[in-house]
């Protein structure tokens, strides 16, 4: 009867994954649109001439090498008759690269913010996304500053494969001002003559980085080493002069001592 007559291969509407040259998006299954007017046997799915299973919906599951692959699905009328598509698939399951991120990690802030940025890549996208965490899908991003202590900031990087990459980096905020104490040297309106000597004590949380011992407002001499001490040639000055130090922490904040005014 030519009604029962099939003439022609079993023909595939539609089939996943889509012809890719570079990147394999996420895949969770295959799945293929089968139809012949004799009836469709069977259907299968191979990977680089491996078979991987069979029907028109199949898992796509297991670890693949990264690379070039073949996805090809074949299907059988009732007659016999086979038709086969196939896809070459780049197979991508590297994670992307950071490149570089900011601020470095355990690196002291002040203020009431900070810049953070990242730069990625991946070797088999021609580009990646970059998403701050509970903030912008951007670059670079200013973050608040909490109260003193250690802040994390999350950043996660995804390629066009969809392998995600998550790195963090901690700072540690210090608005606080070291302490700075003058512990030996000439009270205020002393008379001076030779050289002087003046001691300081200066403290802070996350360490002094320098003291500075400034006459008429310049900067003449800088101690880094605790026991900050400097000597004083009063004869460099005049009748007149004005003396006072200044405390820097590792984090940049400030603390000046009380001006001292001498007289020769």
């Amino acid at each position: 009867l030519l009604s029962n007559v099939d003439l022609g291969d079993p023909h595939l509407f539609t089939q996943q994954p889509p012809t890719s040259t570079q990147v394999t998006p996420v895949i969770t299954r295959l799945v293929a649109d089968v139809d012949d007017p004799a009836g469709v046997d069977h259907v299968e799915w191979w990977l680089d001439g491996v078979q991987l299973g069979t029907g028109t919906s199949l898992p796509w599951s297991g670890s693949y090498p990264n690379g070039k692959v073949i996805v090809e699905i074949r299907a059988w009328d009732k007659l016999g008759q086979e038709t086969t598509a196939g896809w070459y698939v780049y197979i991508d399951n590297t994670d992307p690269t950071v490149d570089s991120l900011t601020p470095a990690n355990g690196q002291l802030l002040r203020g009431k913010s900070f810049t953070t940025k990242i730069a990625a890549s991946d070797a088999d996208s021609v580009d990646v996304s970059t998403r701050l965490v509970g903030g912008c899908t951007c670059t670079s991003a200013t973050v608040r500053t909490g109260k003193d202590g250690t802040q994390t900031v999350t950043w996660q990087v995804t390629d066009a494969a969809g392998n995600v990459r998550t790195v963090k980096r901690t700072v540690i905020v210090d608005n606080t001002k070291p302490t700075l104490k003058v512990t030996k040297g000439p009270k205020n309106g002393a008379k001076v003559s030779g050289t002087v000597k003046v001691v300081a004590a200066a403290k802070d949380k996350n360490s002094i980085a320098k003291v500075q011992l400034l006459i008429n407002g310049k900067v003449v001499a800088t101690d880094a080493r605790a026991g900050y001490a400097f000597s004083i040639n009063t004869k460099k000055y005049g009748k007149k002069f004005t003396v006072k130090l200044r405390a820097y922490d590792k984090a940049g904040n400030v603390t000046v001592s009380s001006t001292r005014t001498w007289h020769r």
